[in-house]
């Protein structure tokens, strides 16, 4: 009986490595990106921390990095469980459906990649919530909608991706606040208007792609 019990115990430990939300939420994009389909899927039945492109610090994920690895259908609300997560990188893959709202929650996150997919429907405009956020990848999807003013909050910006999509309206006068901004490309989409002046006070640029847009007017 006492041994029954320590290889419970020892179970216990193994698998509960990571909180139990945050467990689900990982079974959860999982499931929702057909992971029996992906190019290396997980096993389910080892710890978390063994599981491809996962990494386990202090008991929490704290990256997931699925580069090109054949992730179809959508993203599941519960990825805004993974409050601890640094590093999301699912670029280069097939996701389909809106990005969650829920992401805004990911207030630790610094590195974002979402490009290279099938993502439709608007950025969500809580976005400005992740401050931490350094780099934003979302280019070559099939986003439309105006670019949330609220973009302009993430003061630690360095890299903002977003070329070819389908966005439109005008460049966001906020944008200017982004004093970190080093990279930021916009092309081959439906922007219009005037570039606006504000971009003039991004001081760290370094890049600027605008390239196959319907914008008018003079150049600041």
């Amino acid at each position: 009986m006492f041994v029954l019990l320590l290889f419970l115990a020892a179970s216990k430990v193994v698998f509960a490595q990571v909180p139990e939300h945050e467990r689900k939420a990982l079974l959860d994009l999982y499931q929702s990106t057909k992971g029996a389909d992906w190019t290396v899927p997980w096993n389910l039945s080892g710890p978390v921390s063994t599981w491809h492109g996962v990494r386990v610090e202090n008991g929490t994920v704290v990256s997931i990095t699925l580069f090109r690895n054949n992730l179809t259908g959508s993203l599941p609300d519960s990825i805004g469980d993974l409050s601890n997560l640094v590093v999301l990188n699912l670029a280069f893959n097939s996701i389909g459906g809106t990005v969650p709202k829920s992401m805004a929650r990911l207030k630790n996150l610094i590195v974002l990649r979402l490009g290279k997919n099938r993502l439709t429907g608007s950025v969500p405009e809580n976005f400005g919530n992740m401050s931490g956020l350094v780099v934003l990848d979302l280019f070559d999807n099939r986003l439309s909608g105006k670019l949330p003013q609220t973009l302009g909050k993430i003061r630690r910006l360095k890299s903002l991706q977003l070329s070819c999509n389908d966005l439109g309206g005008t460049i966001p006068e906020s944008f200017g606040n982004l004093k970190a901004m080093e990279r930021l490309e916009m092309a081959q989409n439906k922007l219009e208007g005037a570039v606006p002046q504000s971009i003039g006070q991004l001081c760290n640029l370094r890049m600027l792609v605008l390239a196959e847009n319907r914008l008018s007017g003079r150049f600041p």
